[in-house]
């Protein structure tokens, strides 16, 4: 049996999940989190990423909630910009296109971790139970479940 999933997010109490998929995501990465800083005039490459299929993360956030994340110099902002798209800032002393991947990769692992999230609590809402769950060498999650019938 097969059985197809449409992710329709409900936004209440959305942000609690936003920031520990920014979370999980980064630290799997090796970021930390940060306070922002006033920015100082110091001149660095600077990256804006637009990701596409972020629409369910993005409406999550309101415009002034940002998250910022710091590894090795390289810092990256997850914040949703004026139109509400979520946006991913990174800057540091790489290259732009290394910041470019940088930010790539950290932001699929963060829209990735987000709907990971969503997913398995409206499973849980809706009487579901996670059998079995794996992480595939590509990094794609498959999760098993089983609707508990009462």
């Amino acid at each position: 049996m097969s059985a197809v999933i449409v992710l329709a997010p409900v936004v209440v109490a959305a942000w609690p999940v936003m920031v520990s998929a920014v979370m999980a995501a980064a630290a799997a990465a090796g970021f930390k989190r940060v306070k922002e800083e006033p920015k100082k005039k110091v001149r660095k490459n600077v990256v804006e990423l637009a990701m596409e299929n972020a629409e369910v993360v993005a409406e999550s956030m309101s415009p002034d909630e940002r998250i910022v994340v710091e590894r090795e110099g390289v810092r990256v902002v997850f914040s949703r910009d004026a139109r509400g798209r979520f946006r991913t800032c990174v800057e540091g002393d790489l290259a732009k296109d290394r910041l470019r991947e940088i930010g790539e990769d950290l932001s699929g692992a963060v829209i990735q971790q987000y709907v990971y999230r969503r997913l398995s609590q409206e499973l849980g809402r809706n009487g579901f139970t996670t059998l079995a769950e794996e992480k595939a060498p590509d990094g794609a999650i498959r999760l098993r479940v089983r609707r508990v019938q009462e």
